[in-house]
């Protein structure tokens, strides 16, 4: 029974019309320049993260299947998932991690995010699924920063 309107809940209807309510408008889309709650809610629902935190605000895998930090904590080494395809059905693959980096370290992409690259020294991908990113120093932060949205390189890449 539906608490909402006492009325029995019927059969979960799948690749049906999500709806939800925001209280306030949305102001665009592009991933990681997006500062205002409503944009961040929706932006949420679209894009995905090396790694997010889970309900306990753990920081757990989300499209990289592992990671790995080295002993000195400079090197990071992220092993990505190979079942993750874009909504085009393009794979997603390093080269998407790379320009990603590249976007947010790009002084034109107005992101306040771009801080939390500065420490970073090189990113690179290794192979499709494996990226390694090297630090100038050890950084706090360095796992949670690749929760910022991945973007489709072949979609945007000029």
């Amino acid at each position: 029974m539906d608490p909402g309107t006492g009325q029995l809940a019927g059969k979960p209807a799948y690749g049906d019309t999500y709806i939800e309510a925001l209280q306030g408008n949305i102001s665009g889309l592009i991933p990681n320049v997006l500062s205002d709650g409503p944009s961040f809610e929706v932006g949420s629902l679209i894009y995905n993260g090396l790694v997010k935190h889970d309900k306990d605000v753990n920081l757990v895998p989300e499209l990289a299947e592992s990671w790995q930090f080295s002993r000195d904590c400079l090197d990071l080494t992220f092993k990505l998932r190979r079942d993750v395809r874009w909504h085009d059905n393009q794979p997603f693959t390093a080269d998407d991690v790379v320009f990603t980096y590249d976007t947010m370290v790009n002084p034109k992409t107005p992101t306040a995010y771009a801080g939390d690259f500065k420490p970073v020294a090189s990113v690179t991908a290794v192979d499709p699924y494996t990226i390694h990113v090297h630090y100038k120093h050890p950084h706090a932060r360095a796992l949670q920063s690749w929760g910022i949205w991945m973007l489709p390189k072949h979609l945007l890449q000029k």
